[in-house]
């Protein structure tokens, strides 16, 4: 199991989560102004929190703590859940009237909301895939194996694993070497 296996875009899993968390700021920040300038004060809630989630998500990635993706991945899955919501409520609903721009009004949020359930879809997979490969990581580096005893002739030469009290703790079974 290694980092092969978290390979995504073309390129290793942590830098595609930077990239899709950057992208996902730039997006949030430009929702925030257009619900500013078009009055659309509903959805600013939504934005900011992805914004949070976004710019958490960067943080975490960035400093391989792979515990605040939770957050991200919890405000990830509501905005799918909204968003898929909104889409089925809009297809369910056709405009009233014969008039050409409000139906390509119509027909245009359809397709934005289609894309951000997308990018949101994307990023919940890829932020997902880094906290499982930060998982990873910290599980490798904590499950070290332990130098054998020095009386050779009691202990088998097979490393045994030790264990943690926590994470800030002590070992046992572990010998430091300096």
């Amino acid at each position: 199991m290694g980092a092969a296996n978290f390979n995504f875009c073309g390129m290793q899993i942590l830098d595609c989560a930077r990239i899709v968390a950057i992208i996902g700021i730039i997006i949030s920040i430009i929702s925030i102004v257009s619900s500013f300038v078009f009055t659309n004060f509903t959805s600013i809630f939504m934005d900011v929190c992805l914004l949070a989630a976004y710019g958490m998500s960067f943080y975490a990635v960035h400093k391989k703590r792979q515990t605040l993706l939770y957050p991200a991945l919890i405000v990830l899955g509501v905005n799918m859940f909204l968003l898929l919501l909104a889409i089925i409520i809009l297809l369910t609903i056709s405009p009233m009237g014969s008039d050409q721009g409000i139906k390509r009004d119509h027909t245009v949020t359809i397709i934005i909301a289609v894309l951000e359930l997308v990018f949101a879809g994307f990023s919940f997979f890829i932020f997902h895939n880094a906290r499982k490969y930060l998982l990873q990581i910290l599980f490798v580096s904590f499950s070290m194996p332990s130098y054998p005893q020095e009386n050779a002739a009691e202990t088998p030469m097979t490393p045994q694993t030790s264990t943690l009290i926590g994470l800030h703790g002590m070992t046992e079974n572990a010998k430091v070497i300096s």
